[in-house]
């Protein structure tokens, strides 16, 4: 088993989720939540994987739920169950470390291990993703800044009160690392210095601006015939609209699926601010400095 340790998160100086705590090996530490049980994250590290997995990896709030059902739908050939507004995609397409009252992402993995491939979404960061990770990875990533804003908003979503997390101490914990998934930069960084070829990066932006070769980028990757009618069905599966309407009873209040658009970040940060996450991004992950 995995060599982890498991302390409360306390802080006087940023807001916390309930039950927060820190998991750590030894050299790398992180902030958790209750939904992120310590359990599953020991179990995920020895996990068994398979050459017929793919993982969707992400960091959070990236465009994970339209690579979701990118892959879904290649996959599955149509888009057809989408369009049942209770349609379910958790248990076929688990997400690895999350439990709810009434799924464990881990163990829809684990009873899926005889399929014929397994669908694994995660935003899991390097040293806490399985050691023997077998499989296709697909990653999604997204300019940090509007990964900001859109983090921003999901946190807001969970406090008891709307205003009481506020933007310029949301700063403070997301440049400082001090948030679930911890350091954007870091995150990225360690990634991409594991990329072999059974990995593909899909950006965001480019998922929005140039979709169909994208798409097409995507199925050869995971070994999928692309055909029109197949094209026309992916771009269906993530009609915004949709995918709101199939998360709407998500805990997030408002709305899971919010803007979606590009550059959003102009209306939150000053012009100071997006300079310093630009240069990070330059110094740290040039391999994605193209995209902001």
């Amino acid at each position: 088993m995995a060599e982890y340790t498991n302390t409360p998160y306390k802080t006087t100086k940023f807001p916390q989720l309930k039950d927060e705590y820190l998991i750590s090996d030894g050299s790398n530490k992180m902030i958790f939540a209750r939904d992120f049980p310590f359990d599953n994250l020991v179990k995920i590290k020895t996990m068994t994987t398979k050459t017929s997995d793919i993982f969707l990896i992400s960091y959070l709030r990236s465009g994970t739920t339209m690579m979701q059902r990118i892959l879904f739908t290649l996959k599955n050939g149509d888009a057809n169950m989408f369009k049942d507004s209770n349609f379910e995609m958790d248990p076929l397409f688990p997400f690895l470390e999350y439990k709810s009252p009434t799924h464990n992402g881990f163990d829809s993995a684990e009873n899926q291990m005889n399929s014929k491939y397994r669908l694994i979404k995660t935003h899991l960061p390097y040293w806490l993703a399985p050691s023997n990770m077998q499989g296709k990875k697909v990653f999604i990533t997204r300019d940090v800044k509007d990964v900001f804003v859109s983090n921003y908003h999901f946190r807001r979503s969970f406090e008891k009160e709307a205003d009481m997390l506020q933007i310029e101490t949301y700063k403070e914990m997301f440049m400082s690392g001090s948030v679930v998934y911890g350091d954007w930069f870091e995150w990225h960084r360690k990634w991409l210095d594991v990329t072999d070829n059974q990995s593909l990066w899909v950006t965001y932006e480019d998922l929005i601006t140039n979709f169909d070769e994208t798409i097409r980028k995507i199925a050869m990757f995971i070994n999928v015939d692309l055909t029109g009618s197949l094209l026309i069905d992916v771009k269906e599966s993530i009609n915004i609209d949709r995918m709101r309407e199939s998360l709407k009873n998500s805990p997030v209040k408002g709305n899971f699926v919010r803007k979606g658009i590009i550059g959003d970040y102009a209306n939150f940060l000053n012009e100071e601010e997006i300079k310093t996450l630009n240069e990070k991004t330059k110094n740290i992950v040039p391999e994605l400095y193209k995209q902001v």
